[in-house]
């Protein structure tokens, strides 16, 4: 339906063979911003993303706001090995991530892992060596990503809490 207001969209980002990061945005609305360049950090890369979302649908916001996820694969696809899943407790890890006062915390529900940063730039290897400290084998490319959730609102970005 065009011109309706979206619900959710979602930045993909992912490592490129480079180590550099790009985005790609995947929604429901009929069009979505304009991808920048690849970004050496994820922070380079937030500081495109969050005000190309607001100019693109800053203007027609649901009353309550819209969903953004911020998918980020910072390691190579790949899965726990089969032998290690049953003492992971999973094939993949998913950290949600949450914001509070500039820093970051990454928390996977399935296995009580948390690492704690002071940026989405330090937050990957803080993730990476908690994973490491309890299943070395599983680096350098963590079987994960980060899932960050927020909600663009009428006045900025606002956490999601569930």
């Amino acid at each position: 339906m065009f011109g309706r207001k979206p619900d959710l969209v979602t930045a993909l980002i992912t490592r490129r063979k480079d180590r550099s990061f790009e985005v790609q945005y995947i929604g429901d609305d009929s069009g979505s911003p304009k991808e920048p360049k690849p970004a050496t950090t994820l922070s380079e890369l937030r500081a495109a993303i969050d005000p190309a979302l607001v100019a693109r649908y800053g203007e027609k916001l649901p009353d309550n706001g819209m969903g953004v996820s911020y998918a980020i694969y910072p390691w190579r696809e790949g899965k726990v090995p089969k032998p290690l899943a049953s003492e992971v407790g999973t094939d993949f890890l998913m950290f949600d991530v949450e914001e509070m006062n500039g820093a970051f915390r990454a928390t996977e529900s399935k296995t009580g892992l948390a690492a704690s940063a002071d940026s989405l730039d330090a937050l990957v290897p803080a993730v990476a060596n908690k994973v490491a400290s309890q299943w070395p084998s599983l680096i350098p490319e963590v079987p994960g990503m980060l899932n960050w959730q927020r909600i663009l609102t009428a006045s900025g970005f606002v956490p999601f809490r569930r």
